[in-house]
């Protein structure tokens, strides 16, 4: 019998559960991509059998972990690609295109944040509870790395390369920078771990505004 990764069985039934099904989830939005866009869907569709594999194996936390985050990344991404063929898909294919977008975002989200929580070991007593820093982080990523993403994606195309590129690039690894802080350093100490959650509380409010002016 193959030796499963020890920290894998903590909570392996909701873990494995969720995984599975954004890992089908994620095969089949695949699979409705090829209509307009066969490489990227292909791309999709290998990776969600990949992580599939992966999961079943019962890999290591740091490796699926990575390969979630991967997914969730191609799953933004592809959102950009959708403007072009929305003007001549099918509607009834655009629907569950749709339906498999957001909600394997919803199981994605839910997938890594399992993953991660289970990660971390760093401090047995810490002043807020992990649940709450990773539930903060991801909140905040939702509205931080879609911004970052776009806004890059949309001087690219309509600007080219300039110097307002390094604002999103900035934002983003600020964020990052703070979520590892968070969840290192700043775990000891009860003032340290509530001035990173008002840091990134004001990076996020910060961003807010940024999508303001967008909309």
């Amino acid at each position: 019998m193959t030796k499963v990764n020890q920290d894998y069985n903590e909570t392996p039934y909701f873990r494995t559960y969720v995984t599975n099904v954004f890992s089908v989830l994620f095969v089949l939005y695949g699979i409705v991509m090829l209509v307009n866009k066969p490489v990227w869907g292909t791309v999709i569709a290998v990776s969600g059998g990949i992580l599939w594999r992966m999961n079943s194996r019962g890999s290591k936390l740091k490796s699926l972990a990575v390969l979630l985050a991967g997914a969730l990344l191609f799953l933004l991404i592809s959102r950009l690609f959708w403007y072009n063929g929305l003007q001549v898909m099918n509607t009834s294919v655009l629907f569950v295109l749709q339906a498999f977008y957001f909600t394997g975002t919803v199981f994605g989200l839910g997938s890594l944040y399992s993953v991660l929580t289970s990660m971390d070991k760093s401090v047995e007593k810490r002043p807020i509870s992990k649940y709450v820093v990773h539930g903060v982080y991801f909140l905040t990523g939702l509205l931080i790395l879609p911004y970052c993403l776009f806004y890059f994606y949309g001087i690219i195309i309509f600007e080219g390369v300039q110097p307002e590129l390094l604002l999103p690039v900035a934002i983003f690894f600020c964020w990052l920078l703070l979520y590892i802080v968070q969840t290192t350093i700043f775990n000891c100490s009860k003032r340290k771990a509530w001035s990173g959650i008002s840091l990134i509380t004001v990076l996020t409010l910060y961003v807010v505004t940024r999508w303001a002016e967008i909309i």
